[in-house]
């Protein structure tokens, strides 16, 4: 039988924790609040709906924590409107212009033209994507 080479101790490289869960329940999700959110009272969520950000690791499914407080700068992953529409996208800003940049090429760039209404809404901070999911009995699967 070959022997496991894995180190034992990685557990212990971990550089940061949250409240043991034989602690107060609310202060465990105060700690996860506070490591997740930069402003929590302009911070909400939104479910993302579509692979166009795959490339970067945001899939259909998974949840953005997106704060409206933040000023969106060149490359962040923004939450925009486009003519009425949610969008997740990655922003560019070149020389003034503003496009909004899938990270999946099967989706387009979208550049502003007249009468196309672009307004970004908030810098995406935290992706959360789920393990396992509960199906409709209330099971995790």
């Amino acid at each position: 039988m070959e022997s496991d080479n894995r180190s034992t101790t990685a557990v212990e490289k971990l550089t940061g924790g949250f409240a043991l869960p034989q602690q107060e329940p609310s202060r465990l999700l105060q700690d996860i609040i506070d490591h997740l959110m930069i402003h929590p009272n302009s911070t909400f969520a939104v479910h993302v709906g579509s692979m166009a950000m795959r490339g970067l690791g945001i899939f259909e499914g998974d949840t953005l924590l997106v704060d409206r407080s933040l000023e969106p700068h060149h490359n962040q992953i923004v939450l925009a409107v486009v003519d009425g529409e949610f969008l997740v996208r990655q922003l560019h800003i070149h020389q003034g212009t503003v496009e909004l940049h899938p990270a999946n090429s099967r989706f387009p760039i979208i550049t502003p033209r007249e009468g196309h209404e672009i307004i970004l809404w908030g810098v995406a901070v935290t992706v959360i994507k789920r393990l396992f999911r509960k199906n409709r009995d209330g099971k995790t699967a």
